[in-house]
């Protein structure tokens, strides 16, 4: 499978996982739980938004993945346990970079692939059709939510991309 093709592409980044929940913890209280437009709501899903450029600790991350340039959005999502999020594409095309803050390896669904575990990926979320199915621990990851182009954020981040 061609997944540069596909708008996924595993990511070769490492992160400090307890560092960074203590830096998502310290954002928890900001945050709120997603309204779904297309889907029936339910308390699952918990999102912050800290300000772009705001925290030193998230500059951080945006500068080692060298996508500072963008405007990048970032995020943390917190999934509780046995919920799922349906199949569905992002509302707008967006490119974004998700990393697992977890010490389980998660996986999101995607649609002609199936369950695709990772640590940290690149998908073009508003292209591929993807949800996540109920597991029985908490997810957590950090998110940056960039309207370049898959091709203009390929071209940044060429270092963090694995080679399959």
């Amino acid at each position: 499978m061609n997944w540069w093709i596909m708008n996924l592409k595993h990511l070769n980044f490492k992160i400090d996982k307890p560092r960074y929940r203590n830096v998502a913890e310290k954002w928890r209280d900001s945050g709120r739980y997603y309204q779904w437009k297309q889907f029936e709501q339910v308390d699952k899903w918990w999102q912050t938004y800290p300000d772009q450029g705001v925290d030193a600790d998230i500059n951080e991350v945006a500068a080692a993945l060298n996508i500072s340039q963008f405007d990048y959005r970032p995020r943390f999502y917190w999934l509780k346990p046995n919920h799922d999020i349906p199949i569905h594409y992002d509302e707008d095309n967006v490119t974004s970079i998700q990393i697992n803050l977890k010490d389980q390896t998660p996986n999101v669904g995607i649609e002609n692939l199936g369950e695709v575990p990772y640590e940290a990926l690149a998908i073009n979320n508003g292209c591929i059709r993807h949800w996540v199915t109920p597991v029985p621990y908490e997810r957590l990851q950090m998110k940056f939510v960039m309207r370049e182009t898959w091709e203009t954020v390929m071209e940044a981040i060429p270092d963090a991309i694995l080679q399959n």
